[in-house]
């Protein structure tokens, strides 16, 4: 496949690449308020119609892709799947994993916000979901919210999994790495890419890229759910990541 999405400038030393960013659809857990975390949510009605929009969008500028990466939970997997057959992308590659997952909520998880406030107190639960490095209340090992139950993370280690829970900062120890030895590679190879993922597995790339203060991490604004955004690159010679250009 001929890449004609966002092939990289060449300058004298260096290339500019250009990457769009998917945040998935609405979930049928984000429709019901609920802390949705690791839990393996669908689509709602409205979310599929947000992917298909981002799609039509994407088609509209003719932008053709050489890979996707997403996570492994179903409401990125499918945003980033109906994305691509609607903008004619349908034999794109699609590289699933968990690192690009959302945060895992913890004990907050299928908890509505109501839920949450009456089992731990508002204070708590405030505390937790405005904190870049604070965990929240961690599910216990025996708890089925936690991810060694769940069957699509069998072949990952327990202690590389998240312990029931994760802070931002947990999630920027996962995602970033997944970035530099997974994504960068193909972006440096020339590939035209497509990133789709969660709110807050997306924050914690950005904070990175944009190099945010861990203090002002979690006022990084995010783009609606499933409207494109573009980020564009420098590509320095050499390195194991990309310089943040503009979005």
């Amino acid at each position: 496949q001929v890449s004609v999405g966002f092939p990289a400038r060449k300058t004298m030393s260096e290339s500019i690449a250009k990457v769009v960013f998917i945040r998935h659809g609405e979930s049928q857990g984000n429709a019901k308020n609920v802390y949705t975390g690791w839990d393996d949510t669908p689509l709602s009605i409205k979310g599929e119609q947000e992917a298909e929009e981002a799609g039509l969008c994407l088609k509209a500028k003719g932008l053709k892709f050489d890979i996707c990466f997403t996570s492994a939970l179903q409401r990125a997997t499918k945003t980033a799947e109906r994305v691509l057959k609607v903008s004619g992308n349908s034999s794109v590659q699609v590289d699933k994993s968990w690192k690009l997952n959302a945060r895992h909520s913890g004990g907050l998880q299928g908890l509505t916000q109501a839920e949450a406030v009456e089992r731990y107190g508002e204070s708590k639960v405030t505390l937790w979901r405005s904190s870049y490095d604070i965990l929240p209340a961690c599910v216990e090992h025996s708890d089925p919210r936690h991810p060694v139950h769940d069957p699509k993370y069998a072949g990952v280690a327990p202690e590389l999994l998240p312990p029931g829970g994760e802070s931002l900062a947990c999630t920027v120890k996962r995602v970033v790495p997944h970035w530099k030895e997974k994504i960068v590679p193909r972006i440096r190879a020339g590939d035209s890419v497509m990133v789709a993922a969660h709110k807050n597995s997306l924050r914690a790339l950005w904070k990175h890229l944009e190099n945010v203060p861990d203090e002002d991490a979690l006022d990084i604004k995010m783009m609606p759910a499933s409207a494109p955004l573009v980020i564009e690159f420098q590509i320095p010679p050499v390195g194991d990541d990309l310089i943040f250009l503009r979005k």
